[in-house]
Formats: C-alpha cells, sequence, structure tokens
C-alpha cells in the first residue's frame, strides 16, 4: 500500500509530556570548524587523553537498573544508543 506524503504532513498530535529523571556527565562545547573540513582544508584531531570513556551498555547500567526497579519511568537508553537513533 502507498502512502501520499502530504497525507502525513497534515496530521497532527498532541506532544507527550516527558520528564528527565536524571542526567549523568556533561557535553564538552562542540568545535564547529570539523564542520568546514575539506581535504584541501584539513584539521588535525586532538586526542582527549584527560578524559575517562565508559562503555556500558543499557542493561548492565547501575542507575538505569534502579530506575527500571523502581518503575520511574517506560524508556531507559543511553548515550551510546540514543546516537544510534
Amino acid at each position: 500500500e502507498e502512502f501520499d506524503l502530504q497525507q502525513f504532513t497534515k496530521l497532527q498530535t498532541n506532544k507527550p509530556k516527558v520528564e528527565d529523571l536524571k542526567w549523568c556527565g556533561h557535553l564538552e562545547e562542540y568545535d564547529t570548524t570539523y564542520d568546514s573540513t575539506t581535504s584541501k582544508n584539513s584539521k588535525m584531531l586532538k586526542r582527549c587523553e584527560n578524559k575517562m570513556f565508559y562503555n556500558v551498555t543499557t542493561t548492565d547500567d547501575p542507575i538505569i537498573e534502579t530506575y527500571a526497579t523502581e518503575e520511574a519511568g517506560n524508556v531507559y537508553a543511553t548515550d551510546a544508543i540514543l546516537a544510534h537513533l
């Protein structure tokens, strides 16, 4: 079955009310000069030697496990999962 794209643009829905349960960590400011990098206009990447990287899956995350047992929400995700979406 085919759908006309114009039919979808007319559809509207109410946004659900969402709440962040906890923010962990922080993000550094993004360097926008990387957006304009080309083969003629190169820019060296910097090493992140003073950063700690933790690769924890959603099922192994202790904070998400706590919220899941308390049923404090119904959707849980780590930064890696959100990056894939």
